[in-house]
């Protein structure tokens, strides 16, 4: 998801960065031995700490929707209708991940709020563009910072964490 941020971008890097220098790779795993042995602890580490920032990426998600007074996922869909200059529904659900009916009742839901406006697809007359409307942008200019300072918070969180079992970035 587009949501990941810095923090956990960083985990990622370090895990591809891992695996490539065959240090993640234990032919252990692949006969049936645990992931706790000694040489795989590290590993356990790694995925601890990325379920932990999914579960932070999570709250975060929801805290920004209830600070618009939105849905966590309609957060999600005005944040990426803001990234475009004009998309589709079936584009939005593509990006997203999630069913065409879902981002219907959804996007329905935030045009009625105000947050999102549809116009007619000049280049295909069956469906419509997406776009914020000024309430949307201001919205979420007023959620930035708050949402920056979100993410380095779990950014923090999440280097203490590793820094404790012996991991830097």
């Amino acid at each position: 998801m587009a949501i990941f941020a810095t923090g956990a971008q960083r985990i990622v890097e370090t895990l591809m960065e891992d695996a490539f220098q065959g240090r993640l790779y234990k032919p252990d795993l692949l006969n049936g031995e645990s992931a706790s042995s000694d040489g795989n602890q590290h590993l356990e580490r790694i995925i601890d700490s990325l379920i932990k920032m999914c579960a932070l990426v999570l709250k975060q998600r929801d805290c920004c929707g209830a600070y618009l007074g939105v849905s966590g996922p309609q957060y999600v869909m005005i944040k990426e209708i803001g990234r475009s200059t004009s998309v589709t529904a079936t584009e939005l659900a593509r990006k997203l991940d999630v069913s065409g009916s879902f981002v219907a009742v959804e996007v329905n839901k935030l045009v009625d709020l105000a947050f999102v406006e549809k116009r007619p697809n000049p280049h295909d007359a069956r469906s419509v563009v997406l776009e914020l409307s000024g309430k949307g942008r201001n919205a979420l200019a007023e959620l930035e910072p708050i949402r920056e300072e979100m993410e380095r918070l779990m950014c923090r969180s999440l280097k203490r964490d590793d820094t404790a079992a012996g991991k830097t970035y």
